[in-house]
């Protein structure tokens, strides 16, 4: 249930959760989380910044969920990351933004996966091109236009799951008490 707002915000922030990176232990590699925003930051870059302002804005968090802005299970498994913060925490986040007329969003990549989770299996929920084949998808970098082979390939959610998806995340951001989503890699 979509509506028509007519206001405009002066300001639009998106804020970053966290990311995977490869760190080692005696020389021992491992994948850790870096968090780049956690929702304690977000709450107070946001108060901070209407205090000076006091202008209308619309904060976007993107890579809240679970394991970042990275790939990896269908909408961030409809959580929120504990390295960024607890429910306790997004409620104060919500609150603040609500009693300041601050739209506040979770933003859910609701098309990218690469790990079994949330009713979609790696197996039989992928993507498929006209003859039948699996679209698996890798990243690239910009500047050299090569493979990078440091992040993992992954695979589009086929569109019969979509809707699906798109229920579950209504059921997350309810539960979650957010008034907002993001549907960024869907409208992409």
């Amino acid at each position: 249930n979509l509506e028509n707002i007519k206001e405009e915000n002066m300001l639009a922030l998106k804020l970053i959760g966290g990311s995977s990176v490869k760190n080692s232990f005696l020389g021992i590699p491992y994948n850790d989380f870096y968090a780049t925003t956690t929702v304690n930051e977000a709450t107070e870059i946001v108060t901070e910044l209407f205090e000076s302002t006091k202008e209308k804005m619309s904060v976007n968090l993107v890579g809240f969920g679970q394991g970042g802005i990275d790939v990896g299970k269908i909408a961030g498994g409809f959580k929120l990351d504990s390295n960024l913060g607890n429910r306790s925490d997004l409620e104060k986040f919500i609150k603040y933004c609500e009693k300041n007329g601050i739209r506040s969003f979770m933003d859910f990549d609701a098309v990218r996966f690469n790990k079994t989770a949330g009713g979609l299996s790696t197996l039989s929920d992928k993507a498929v091109t006209v003859n039948g084949q699996v679209v698996n998808c890798y990243n690239y970098n910009v500047w050299s236009r090569t493979r990078d082979f440091d992040f993992e390939n992954y695979s589009l959610a086929s569109r019969s799951k979509l809707f699906d998806i798109a229920e579950r995340i209504t059921n997350a951001t309810s539960k979650l008490g957010l008034t907002g989503v993001g549907l960024d890699t869907l409208s992409n």
